[in-house]
C-alpha cells in the first residue's frame, strides 16, 4: 500500500466507505421488509385478541342482563340477553373463519358454541318457565277466591244458625286457604322452595 500514490488511496478509501455503506443500506432494507411481516403478524394476532375480548365482553353482558331480567322481569332485559347471545355467536362463526387452520382455536371455538348453546337454551327455558307462572298465578287466583269466599260464607252461615263449632272450623279453614294461597303465590313468583312447606 506504501507504493500507491494518494489519488489511489483516496479511491480505495471511498469505494470502502461506499461498500460499507451498500452492506449496511442491504442489511437495513432486509431488517424493514421483515419488521413489515413481523408487524402484520403482531396486527393478526391483536385483532384476534380484541375478538375474542369481544367475545368474553359479549358473554358477561348476556350474563348481566340475565340475572336483571330475573330480578326485575323487564322485556328489554330479555332482549338484551338475546342480542348479547346473537353477538357472541356472530363473532363466534367470524373467528372460526380466521382460525380455519388452527386445530386448537377452532376446538376452543367450539366450546364456545358449546356452551353459548346450552346458555342459550337455559335461558330460554327459564323465561317460558317464568311466563307459565305467570299464568298460573292469573289461574290460581280466581279459584283461591272462590274458596275463600266459599268458607267465609259457610261460617257466616253457621254462625247465624248456632252451630258456632261449625263456624269456628269455617274460619280456620278460611284462614289456612288464605296462608295456602300465600304461600303458592310466593312460590310461583319467587320459585323459592321454603313456600312449599
Amino acid at each position: 500500500m506504501s507504493s500507491w500514490n494518494i489519488s489511489k488511496r483516496i479511491y480505495v478509501g471511498f469505494g470502502s466507505v461506499l461498500a460499507i455503506l451498500l452492506v449496511l443500506g442491504g442489511i437495513g432494507i432486509f431488517e424493514t421488509l421483515r419488521l413489515g411481516g413481523v408487524f402484520f403478524e403482531y396486527r393478526e394476532t391483536g385483532r384476534n385478541s380484541r375478538d375474542l375480548l369481544l367475545v368474553k365482553v359479549n358473554v358477561l353482558e348476556a350474563r348481566m342482563a340475565a340475572i336483571n331480567y330475573r330480578l326485575t322481569s323487564n322485556p328489554e332485559k330479555r332482549s338484551e340477553v338475546e342480542t348479547s347471545v346473537a353477538e357472541v355467536i356472530a363473532a363466534r362463526d367470524e373467528l372460526r373463519s380466521r382460525f380455519s387452520d388452527d386445530p386448537a382455536q377452532l376446538g376452543v371455538l367450539e366450546d364456545i358454541a358449546n356452551n353459548i348453546a346450552a346458555y342459550q337454551a337455559a335461558f330460554e327455558n327459564y323465561s317460558a318457565l317464568r311466563d307459565r307462572r305467570q299464568i298460573l298465578l292469573g289461574e290460581l287466583e280466581p279459584i283461591g277466591a272462590a274458596i275463600e269466599e266459599w268458607t267465609a260464607s259457610r261460617a257466616t252461615n253457621s254462625a247465624a244458625s248456632g252451630d258456632s263449632e261449625a263456624a269456628m272450623l269455617a274460619e280456620a279453614a278460611s284462614t289456612r286457604i288464605i296462608n295456602v294461597r300465600l304461600a303458592i303465590s310466593q312460590f310461583l313468583a319467587t320459585g323459592s322452595l321454603t313456600w312449599l312447606d
